[in-house]
């Protein structure tokens, strides 16, 4: 599990970028979060630059997904508040590399 971790957040801290996606009562929403850095194999710091209601991302699930030329990361996880104000922590219970396979014109997970 070690290992996996390592690998994983090695891929999170060179991205820096990613996307978050959560669900509440007003729908989808996404945002771009930077400053991605991973603690330890349960939790994941980042930074919300412009967010302006924040208070309703605390205490939902959410997913980081993150790209690089070949593949993809997806992290699902409870987002906490951190005593920083635009600092959040995601708390991981999945986490995923993906690679990007292709076929001729056709891509997939």
């Amino acid at each position: 599990m070690d290992k996996i971790w390592d690998f994983i957040s090695d891929k999170m801290s060179t991205i820096q970028s990613g996307l978050l996606r959560f669900q509440d009562k007003q729908g989808k929403n996404s945002f771009e979060i930077k400053q991605i850095k991973p603690d330890h194999a349960s939790s994941v710091n980042f930074m919300l630059p412009e967010f302006e209601d924040s208070k309703k991302l605390i205490n939902h699930s959410a997913s980081l997904t993150q790209r690089t030329d070949n593949g993809y990361l997806y992290v699902t996880g409870l987002i906490s508040r951190t005593k920083q104000e635009d600092i959040f922590s995601m708390n991981v219970q999945k986490a995923y590399w993906f690679t990007k396979k292709g076929k001729g014109k056709t891509s997939w997970f």
